[in-house]
């Protein structure tokens, strides 16, 4: 039996209830941080064009939903273990992948590890690229891998290791 909890307004205008024990054919997924404090939920969209499908928002402790992204495939959603950030990668399409980090007090200002990615030797534009977030390493550090192939010869596969640090900002080698 479910617990009737509070309505939700997401920024779509659709009424949720936050709930635990999300049943798999429920529209609504969760995420609760490890202390408990934040919630994440992906909620099918419904905007007047039904794209995109989906949008994730972050659920703040006074209730208030933030939109964090809104994406058309899938998502894996990672909280670190203090609950101090949450990553978000975003399966995009079949040919790219980014990943969000996202400070759960900030979530008006989520981080693409895409745009720290440094200088490779392909070109992640014109090749399919998958930038995606691992485990995470401490509370502030994560595990990033970017992979793909090049779309253009000669063709090759590639695969880096990175390791973002979310506090300050910065994509290191590990």
């Amino acid at each position: 039996m479910r617990t009737a909890l509070p309505a939700l307004a997401l920024a779509s205008g659709i009424l949720i209830y936050a709930q635990h024990g999300v049943a798999a054919d429920d529209p609504v997924r969760r995420w609760v941080s490890p202390n408990r404090q934040f919630t994440i939920s992906s909620v099918a969209g419904h905007r007047a064009d039904d794209l995109p499908p989906y949008e994730l928002s972050l659920l703040r402790p006074d209730g208030k939903p933030v939109l964090i992204d809104e994406y058309y495939r899938a998502v894996d959603v990672l909280w670190s273990p203090d609950s101090g950030h949450v990553a978000v990668t975003d399966w995009i399409g079949s040919n790219v992948a980014d990943c969000l980090v996202v400070d759960p007090r900030r979530p008006e200002s989520p981080v693409s590890i895409t745009a720290a990615v440094p200088k490779l030797d392909v070109d992640l534009k014109n090749s399919h690229s998958y930038v995606s977030c691992g485990n995470w390493l401490s509370p502030r550090t994560i595990a990033v891998r970017v992979s793909g192939h090049t779309d253009y010869p000669p063709y090759s596969e590639f695969d880096y290791r990175f390791v973002y640090d979310a506090e300050t900002g910065r994509l290191t080698a590990p």
